[in-house]
């Protein structure tokens, strides 16, 4: 076979292409929220309160879209809520113990502040709500180790948290040397 014969095959489908061959349509945010959460076993009480900043900053002007930096500072002033991203894993409870079962070392353990990280950084200065959820995959599909770390993911980067490195102490000598 040849390398052109292969790249369908191995290419991941966008959210898009996911509702369309699975005959997905949703009337509402959050009914693709709810049908997300249970497909992508991310947990659905962070994926709501993003979504609930993210409306505070859509504009009809921009179709419905939020402007990024608008959307990063929503994020940053509600009050607690970076702070959950930073503690909550990605995955619900559920679904990291049935990932975890039978896998090797490829996980690597995320939380919703590396989504926040990824769409800080996003390469489009206007974000649409399935940007944001096309992010939520990405991370999670990195967690499980189903796509490469230094990939390009939609936000047009590689992973800032490709590497998982162990903490390193300093000691006294290598601060100095």
């Amino acid at each position: 076979e040849t390398l052109l014969g292969e790249a369908p095959a191995k290419r991941r489908l966008n959210l898009e292409e996911l509702y369309w061959a699975s005959g997905q349509r949703f009337e509402s945010d959050e009914a693709e929220n709810s049908w997300f959460c249970h497909q992508f076993g991310v947990s659905s009480t962070m994926l709501d309160r993003l979504h609930k900043r993210f409306r505070l900053c859509q504009t009809r002007n921009l179709g419905w879209g939020a402007p990024r930096t608008a959307f990063a500072r929503s994020v940053k002033t509600c009050a607690g809520l970076l702070g959950d991203m930073q503690r909550t894993p990605l995955q619900s409870e559920s679904a990291g113990k049935a990932a975890g079962k039978g896998q090797d070392s490829r996980i690597r353990l995320r939380n919703w502040s590396a989504v926040f990280i990824d769409l800080e950084c996003h390469e489009a200065n206007v974000l649409y709500w399935r940007d944001v959820l096309e992010v939520v995959r990405w991370n999670r599909d990195l967690e499980l180790g189903l796509v490469h770390p230094m990939g390009r993911g939609p936000s047009g980067h590689p992973s800032r948290q490709a590497a998982v490195r162990p903490a390193q102490t300093i000691t006294s000598r290598a601060r100095f040397s």
